[in-house]
């Protein structure tokens, strides 16, 4: 039985392509944390991970399944074989219900769903291109109101089938007083230095908004001498980041831009930092750990998290996408700057931060109300063996499809990005200097 109500107990499956640091991945297993602890069986499905560690940690059971390491990216796991062994595990777990992040694995998992006479929930973490076959019924969680939005316009379903749950932070992990100096003397770090943290993917999707902080810290560096700039994160934009680094360094004539690569114990980090900036998770879990921050999307500057625009920025999930127009990285320094020199509006921010999150983003809420939403789904799950045939079998022709279309654009971006010169590059910024 459930631990927190009468309620029975769920064997559910949670899946999502890779356990690396990511915002969807780290709530996918903050909610399947909560999950376990109010009394349900969860198995996480996953190819392995920094995060795995983190999982395993609090007992969840974990399903490595077969990649195939010649497909294109975040496709390897698609194969007749994934599907089987899913199946397979379905059975013998005697799973209720399927949780799947993102499309990509709900590809294949909408399959086994379809085989095993089982309800299938999807959650959009982003507004990424969406795949929903024409007939699916089911349930979708989106991130934000931005996602809601563009999941019911593209797609037939029920607009009570499409639900808003944020992204979820576990507080008792980000919060203030975590000791940090262990990462002071690992990176030779003054108590006394202004710091920001952006944590990052480093990769081509995330370069402009780096390489955009990166040119708006040297004009900060010019006003706070013991200006420290600390960029944590791993990708295959890493090396060229880094060389980038380099000539800011450069620049301003002292070693002020720290490379950190991967770090999972990102509550230590933030709680070193004076300011935060970055989207999404980033975010969320600098303002858990009650630090002022800063959104810095694609675009640049989106604003400072206070109560005159979270709203604003809750809705496009703090992703900077609030912002249609480039805005002058001059915006973002001055930004840093007020905060840093001004203790009192710094402290107004912080604990802005600290109680939107507590409110809005706190893990047992969430888990309180995922759960909810399982029950209403498995109560509502109505399927005989006659109406399935026709999707099944539809949704292997889409598998393959789908398949098909994503390793063509795959195959066209990867020849552009080879061919085609990076439009925008560090150097243009000193062009005239």
């Amino acid at each position: 039985m459930n631990k927190n109500n009468n309620m029975p107990q769920l064997n559910i499956l949670y899946f999502y392509t890779k356990l690396n640091p990511g915002g969807g991945q780290k709530t996918s297993i903050t909610l399947a944390i909560e999950l376990k602890l109010r009394g349900h069986n969860i198995v996480y499905v996953a190819e392995k991970g920094a995060l795995l560690e983190s999982l395993i940690k609090e007992g969840v059971k974990y399903f490595h399944l077969p990649y195939n390491r010649f497909a294109p990216e975040d496709l390897e796991h698609i194969s007749l074989t994934s599907i089987l062994k899913l199946i397979n595990l379905v059975k013998k777990e005697k799973i209720d219900l399927i949780h799947t992040y993102q499309d990509h694995p709900f590809v294949i998992a909408y399959i086994v769903s379809m085989a095993c006479n089982i309800p299938i929930i999807n959650t959009h973490v982003d507004r990424a291109e969406f795949f929903k076959p024409p007939w699916f019924r089911g349930t979708v969680i989106c991130v934000s109101e931005e996602v809601k939005d563009a999941v019911a316009s593209k797609y037939p379903i029920r607009p009570d089938n499409i639900v808003v749950l944020r992204n979820r932070i576990d507080l008792q992990r980000y919060h203030q007083g975590i000791s940090t100096k262990e990462l002071e003397i690992k990176y030779l770090l003054d108590p006394n230095d202004r710091k920001v943290v952006m944590m990052s993917r480093i990769v081509k999707e995330k370069h402009n908004a780096i390489l955009y902080s990166l040119n708006a810290i040297i004009n900060v560096a010019d006003k706070i001498p013991n200006l420290k700039f600390i960029l944590a994160g791993d990708g295959d934009y890493f090396n060229k980041i880094e060389r980038e680094v380099k000539k800011v360094n450069k620049v301003i004539g002292r070693e002020v831009v720290l490379m950190i690569g991967e770090i999972v114990d990102t509550a230590t980090l933030l709680n070193l930092t004076d300011i935060v900036l970055g989207i999404g998770r980033c975010a969320w879990e600098g303002m858990a750990c009650a630090k002022p921050t800063i959104i810095v999307g694609e675009r640049g500057f989106a604003g400072i998290v206070d109560q005159t625009n979270v709203n604003t920025l809750g809705y496009y999930n703090f992703s900077g996408r609030n912002i249609t127009e480039p805005v002058p990285f001059e915006v973002l320094s001055k930004a840093i700057i007020s905060i840093l020199n001004n203790k009192e509006y710094a402290n107004s921010l912080s604990n802005f931060c600290q109680k939107f999150v507590t409110k809005e983003f706190d893990s047992k809420v969430g888990g309180e109300r995922l759960e909810k939403i399982y029950y209403q789904v498995l109560e509502n799950y109505k399927m005989n063996s006659p109406s399935k045939i026709v999707p099944f079998f539809s949704s292997c022709s889409i598998f393959l499809y789908i398949y098909l279309r994503v390793i063509a654009k795959k195959t066209i971006l990867w020849t552009l990005d080879k061919i085609l010169p990076n439009s925008w590059h560090f150097a243009n910024r000193h062009k005239s200097d």
